[in-house]
């Protein structure tokens, strides 16, 4: 019986819908069935597409129907994934009581706990679901992707406390992954696999395999849990290689739990060292860490710190170098992840991500060494004295003056500034009153000029020097001012509002190491006066050490640094490291390290100071500034006086008209000035012959002298 087309037709439009109906249903049930809706949504879209488009197509006499075959090939294959994850998930639900009841009783900061998911390229979210939802009301999680590096600085108080990361296996954790942050290396890991395993023997290699990877990201405390037939197991190192270079030994089996609950493990702890070889960088910096050529210890303050605490531990010395592009906390970093486990010699603490210190055992102060420059400055003649002291000489002297006026008149007032200023009189008092007073004031000039003249070396020493106490004086004075790169980048941790931080980074001269080492041994032997170095203090716990005292220090101090060791972040030995530092502080044995090495450097440079030639025969000439001082004012007061004396009392040989051409003038003139210049002095003469004897006295004298200028201005007037 043969067929017509449009019978056929219709039976090809009722098989396709009979096709349609029988996947749609298929979707809807693998949908229900791995809980996932978007499935059933899928089905009933594709239900509504394909009526459209076969109502579309009723009339085409082809239908693609190796098209339509791809894609209930598609979709046959949704319950296969959906049954796969149901399985994978039915066999991890035996696991989560043990692996809940193994949270509780190790993670003591459930509030504080990073949770980790790594997918691997298939979800695993509806697999740990059930376990997520038991912890949710004990933990609080901060939960991000492994690929996620936050590139934030946590506070000290860190955010979390504990780590959990969930995988599916070992082959999941790629190298690329971050899963420090916000928890520190020092944190304890626990690792989730969802997997089961066949033996114990290849849990344990999966478990090696992680604990490798972990530690390549330098965390050591770790702990995975995993399903092996009806029991899980926590595996983890214990201990570390010994007589190796410090790596994790391999993985033993911690703790199980199956029919009996955890009991073994009792807590989560940093393996143990176990004689591993510890890798300790050092920067050759005297006096914190020197070396010798007989022996590999270390010297110094600090190299002596770091034998003494590490004298149970082999350890394998390496110096490095400061790299003069970078920053501290850069380059501390560096080393430090070129597998180094410590780093001394001066290191200052700057908070860093990936970097850990040591108890601070020391606290270095940064500050300016500025060169000595001579300074002429009048201000020592009015420091010497005090104030109060200044009040009481103007006194003592308005008092001798009231005196004077007043009782006394026959001293004059050029004669008591001679006395003052130490200078001999040409007369000689007769009086008795006279003689008293003449007494006291050549004490009291004797006494004051003689202390004046001691405190005006002393001041005019200490004002001959250029001097900065503070650093706004210094960065608004003519000085130029330098450092290396690394403490250029120190000044930009202070704020930009800053107006001083901010000039002293536009004037800052950037050196190398060896240039401004360079600059720093001119500043010292003073052949350096126009820059101003920045340098960081030996120790606080002892004096600077000064040399041929060329230099000098702000007494403001730009910042202050903890001196400590550094270390990654984890470092599994760093309690014992504390500990042995902080007893030997207690007991005094570290101040006796810094006094002694600072002593030994102290006379090596003496010493070396004592040898050069130069500088024992050389007098600088800033040792000379204030003898030259007080002689140029002794000059200019005196040159000053002598013009104003000549300006006010000008000489008549300076007259122009005697100093003429004519040679008029009168002989007998001339003569009679020559005559009675003569009697003058006879007289004089006889008048001083006569004041020794006592019974002439004043009175004949003063007769004498007032009868002589009577003649002599009659002899004048007559003359004229």
């Amino acid at each position: 019986m043969k067929t017509t087309a449009t019978e056929c037709k219709k039976l090809f439009c009722k098989q396709n819908s009979i096709d349609i109906i029988q996947t749609t249903a298929l979707s809807l049930h693998s949908s229900i069935k791995s809980r996932r809706p978007w499935y059933a949504f899928h089905a009933v879209f594709f239900f509504f597409f394909s009526l459209w488009d076969g109502n579309k197509n009723r009339g085409r006499k082809d239908i693609d129907v190796e098209k339509r075959q791809a894609v209930n090939l598609t979709l046959n294959k949704m319950p296969e994934d959906a049954t796969n994850e149901e399985n994978r998930r039915e066999e991890f639900l035996p696991a989560i009581p043990c692996v809940k009841s193994f949270l509780f009783k190790h993670i003591s900061n459930e509030n504080k706990t990073s949770l980790v998911v790594i997918d691997d390229e298939e979800d695993i979210n509806g697999i740990i679901k059930p376990l997520l939802v038991s912890l949710h009301s004990n933990f609080s999680f901060f939960r991000h992707t492994a690929d996620l590096d936050f590139g934030l600085k946590f506070t000290p108080n860190k955010f979390a406390l504990s780590t959990i990361i969930v995988m599916q296996n070992a082959s999941s954790f790629k190298e690329s992954y971050y899963v420090v942050d916000p928890c520190d290396r020092d944190c304890p890991f626990v690792i989730i696999l969802t997997s089961s395993f066949q033996d114990q023997e290849t849990f344990l290699e999966q478990t090696a395999v992680l604990t490798e990877s972990m530690w390549l990201r330098r965390i050591s405390t770790a702990v995975i849990l995993g399903r092996v037939a009806e029991t899980v197991f926590a595996a983890g190192s214990v201990t570390f290689e010994p007589d190796q270079v410090c790596s994790l030994s391999f993985p033993v089996v911690l703790d199980e739990c199956g029919k009996e609950p955890w009991s073994k493990l009792e807590k989560i702890e940093p393996p143990k060292m176990d004689n591993c070889v510890i890798k300790v960088a050092y920067f050759k910096e005297d006096p914190y860490v020197t070396s010798e050529n007989d022996t590999d210890q270390l010297r110094g303050f600090e190299g002596s710190l770091a034998e003494s605490v590490l004298r149970h531990q082999k350890i394998i010395r390496e110096e490095v170098t400061w790299d003069d592009n970078n920053s501290f906390a850069e380059q501390v970093k560096m080393i430090l992840n070129s597998d180094f486990d410590l780093l001394i010699g001066r290191v200052l603490q700057q908070s860093s991500d990936d970097i850990d210190y040591s108890t601070t055992y020391d606290m270095l102060k940064m500050m300016w060494l500025i060169p000595r420059v001579p300074n002429v400055s009048l201000e020592g003649l009015i420091r010497p004295f005090q104030f109060y002291v200044w009040l009481a000489v103007v006194g003592s002297l308005l008092l001798g003056i009231v005196i004077k006026v007043f009782l006394i008149r026959d001293l004059s007032f050029l004669d008591i500034f001679a006395l003052i200023i130490g200078v001999s009189t040409s007369r000689q008092p007769t009086r008795p009153s006279t003689k008293i007073q003449f007494v006291a004031w050549s004490i009291f000039g004797l006494f004051l000029t003689q202390l004046y003249v001691d405190s005006l070396a002393d001041e005019l020493i200490n004002l001959s020097d250029l001097r900065f106490d503070t650093m706004s004086q210094l960065v608004s004075s003519s000085f130029e001012i330098g450092g290396t790169t690394a403490f250029s980048k120190v000044f930009e941790m202070f704020e930009e509002t800053d107006d001083i931080f901010r000039i002293v980074r536009s004037k800052f001269v950037t050196f190398n190491q060896s240039d401004y080492l360079a600059q720093y041994r001119d500043i010292l032997e003073g052949k350096n006066s126009t820059l101003a170095l920045v340098i960081v203090l030996n120790s606080s716990r002892s004096d600077v050490i000064e040399t041929n005292h060329a230099y000098t220090m702000t007494t403001d101090v730009i910042c202050s640094f903890p001196l400590g060791f550094a270390t990654w972040k984890g470092f599994p030995n760093m309690k014992y490291v504390d500990d042995d530092i902080h007893n030997l502080i207690d007991f005094g044995i570290f101040d006796y390290m810094i006094d002694y090495a600072l002593a030994k450097n102290k006379y090596f440079v003496l010493s070396q100071t004592a040898q050069e030639a130069e500088y024992k025969t050389e007098l600088h000439m800033r040792h000379f500034v204030p003898a030259f001082l007080v002689i140029a004012i002794g000059f200019s007061g005196a040159l000053l006086l002598f013009i104003l004396e000549v300006a006010l009392y000008p000489s008549k040989l300076l007259d122009e008209e005697i100093f003429t051409d004519e040679q008029t003038a009168d002989l007998e003139v001339q003569e009679w000035l020559r005559t009675c210049n003569e009697i003058f002095k006879l007289t004089h003469l006889r008048l001083c012959q006569i004041s020794t004897k006592r019974d002439e006295g004043n009175a004949i004298e003063n007769f004498l002298y007032n009868d002589l200028n009577i003649k002599r201005r009659h002899i004048i007037q007559d003359e004229v």
